[in-house]
Protein backbone atom coordinates (compact mmCIF):
# COMPACT_ATOMS: atom_id res chain seq x y z
CA UNK A 1 0.00 0.00 0.00
CA UNK A 2 1.50 3.44 -0.84
CA UNK A 3 1.63 5.75 1.56
CA UNK A 4 -0.67 8.93 1.55
CA UNK A 5 0.90 12.27 1.75
CA UNK A 6 0.00 15.40 3.08
CA UNK A 7 -0.66 18.81 2.33
CA UNK A 8 1.94 20.83 3.04
CA UNK A 9 1.57 24.38 1.49
CA UNK A 10 -1.62 26.55 2.24
CA UNK A 11 -4.38 26.74 0.12
CA UNK A 12 -3.74 30.65 -0.08
CA UNK A 13 -0.48 30.32 -1.50
CA UNK A 14 -1.90 27.59 -3.61
CA UNK A 15 -4.49 30.67 -5.11
CA UNK A 16 -2.06 33.27 -5.09
CA UNK A 17 0.71 31.51 -6.99
CA UNK A 18 -2.05 30.01 -9.80
CA UNK A 19 -3.30 33.94 -10.27
CA UNK A 20 0.06 34.86 -10.48
CA UNK A 21 1.10 32.51 -13.37
CA UNK A 22 -2.16 33.02 -15.10
CA UNK A 23 -1.91 36.65 -15.24
CA UNK A 24 1.62 36.45 -16.18
CA UNK A 25 0.42 33.69 -19.13
CA UNK A 26 -2.45 36.12 -20.29
CA UNK A 27 0.50 38.98 -20.44
CA UNK A 28 2.46 36.57 -23.10
CA UNK A 29 -0.43 36.26 -25.27
CA UNK A 30 -1.05 39.53 -25.58
CA UNK A 31 2.20 40.33 -26.49
CA UNK A 32 2.59 37.84 -28.78
CA UNK A 33 -0.66 39.42 -30.32
CA UNK A 34 0.89 42.53 -30.53
CA UNK A 35 4.26 41.42 -32.05
CA UNK A 36 2.21 39.25 -34.74
CA UNK A 37 0.20 42.11 -35.82
CA UNK A 38 3.85 44.34 -36.31
CA UNK A 39 5.28 41.20 -38.17
CA UNK A 40 2.54 41.33 -40.72
CA UNK A 41 3.93 44.47 -41.81
CA UNK A 42 7.42 43.69 -41.86
CA UNK A 43 6.41 39.78 -43.95
CA UNK A 44 4.71 41.53 -46.43
CA UNK A 45 8.09 43.98 -47.28
CA UNK A 46 9.98 40.79 -47.06
CA UNK A 47 7.14 39.55 -49.46
CA UNK A 48 7.70 42.52 -51.91
CA UNK A 49 11.51 42.23 -51.79
CA UNK A 50 11.61 38.69 -52.55
CA UNK A 51 8.83 39.73 -55.48
CA UNK A 52 11.35 42.29 -56.47
CA UNK A 53 14.41 40.30 -56.17
CA UNK A 54 13.28 37.39 -58.84
CA UNK A 55 10.50 39.54 -61.21
CA UNK A 56 12.88 42.88 -61.82
CA UNK A 57 16.47 41.99 -60.67
CA UNK A 58 16.11 38.44 -62.31
CA UNK A 59 17.61 36.48 -59.44
CA UNK A 60 16.67 33.16 -59.55
CA UNK A 61 13.93 32.29 -56.22
CA UNK A 62 16.24 29.01 -55.64
CA UNK A 63 19.58 30.92 -55.59
CA UNK A 64 17.87 33.54 -53.42
CA UNK A 65 16.50 30.91 -51.26
CA UNK A 66 19.87 29.33 -50.69
CA UNK A 67 21.32 32.21 -50.27
CA UNK A 68 19.36 33.41 -47.63
CA UNK A 69 19.70 30.04 -46.08
CA UNK A 70 23.65 29.63 -46.49
CA UNK A 71 23.79 32.92 -44.65
CA UNK A 72 21.43 32.15 -41.80
CA UNK A 73 22.85 28.74 -41.26
CA UNK A 74 26.41 30.33 -41.40
CA UNK A 75 25.45 33.21 -38.94
CA UNK A 76 24.38 30.66 -36.86
CA UNK A 77 27.58 28.37 -36.75
CA UNK A 78 29.57 31.76 -36.31
CA UNK A 79 27.37 32.10 -33.02
CA UNK A 80 28.01 28.31 -31.88
CA UNK A 81 32.09 29.32 -32.71
CA UNK A 82 31.74 32.82 -30.55
CA UNK A 83 29.98 30.88 -27.82
CA UNK A 84 33.32 28.28 -26.24
CA UNK A 85 35.33 30.19 -23.91
CA UNK A 86 39.02 31.44 -25.57
CA UNK A 87 40.84 28.94 -23.57
CA UNK A 88 38.83 26.21 -25.34
CA UNK A 89 38.82 27.38 -28.67
CA UNK A 90 41.84 25.71 -29.85
CA UNK A 91 40.18 21.92 -29.13
CA UNK A 92 36.53 23.10 -30.79
CA UNK A 93 38.76 24.01 -33.75
CA UNK A 94 39.86 19.95 -33.72
CA UNK A 95 36.67 19.40 -32.76
CA UNK A 96 34.83 21.25 -35.66
CA UNK A 97 37.17 19.00 -38.26
CA UNK A 98 36.38 15.84 -36.42
CA UNK A 99 32.39 16.53 -36.42
CA UNK A 100 31.94 15.45 -40.58
CA UNK A 101 33.04 11.87 -39.61
CA UNK A 102 29.56 11.99 -37.58
CA UNK A 103 26.92 12.47 -40.35
CA UNK A 104 25.63 10.20 -42.62
CA UNK A 105 27.24 11.57 -45.58
CA UNK A 106 30.47 10.65 -44.09
CA UNK A 107 32.13 8.59 -46.77
CA UNK A 108 31.37 11.57 -49.24
CA UNK A 109 34.91 12.69 -49.96
CA UNK A 110 33.41 16.25 -49.95
CA UNK A 111 33.10 15.77 -45.72
CA UNK A 112 36.55 14.72 -45.46
CA UNK A 113 37.90 16.29 -42.55
CA UNK A 114 40.70 19.47 -44.11
CA UNK A 115 43.86 19.66 -43.40
CA UNK A 116 44.76 22.10 -40.74
CA UNK A 117 47.56 23.45 -42.01
CA UNK A 118 47.25 24.59 -45.70
CA UNK A 119 48.73 23.39 -48.44
CA UNK A 120 52.55 24.23 -49.60
CA UNK A 121 51.45 23.63 -53.30
CA UNK A 122 48.18 25.06 -53.44
CA UNK A 123 46.98 28.80 -51.85
CA UNK A 124 43.67 29.03 -50.59
CA UNK A 125 40.94 30.90 -52.11
CA UNK A 126 41.44 33.78 -50.27
CA UNK A 127 45.22 33.78 -50.95
CA UNK A 128 44.14 33.18 -54.06
CA UNK A 129 42.11 35.89 -54.97
CA UNK A 130 44.46 38.66 -52.84
CA UNK A 131 47.13 37.29 -55.44
CA UNK A 132 44.72 38.06 -58.51
CA UNK A 133 43.69 41.73 -56.75
CA UNK A 134 47.79 42.45 -56.17
CA UNK A 135 48.69 41.38 -59.70
CA UNK A 136 45.80 43.66 -60.92
CA UNK A 137 46.80 46.71 -59.53
CA UNK A 138 51.13 46.23 -60.03
CA UNK A 139 49.60 46.30 -63.64
CA UNK A 140 48.06 49.22 -62.98
CA UNK A 141 50.64 51.19 -61.47
CA UNK A 142 53.59 49.75 -64.62
CA UNK A 143 50.98 50.66 -67.03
Amino acid sequence: MTEQRKNSFEESDLRDIIAEIRAKKAEAASIMAAARGECGGVQKQIKNLRHRATKELGIPAPILDAGLKRLELEDGMAAVDAAVPDDWQEVWSDTKEQLCLFTEYADDPRNAPRSVEPSATQPSPIEAAEQVEGEAVLNQVKH
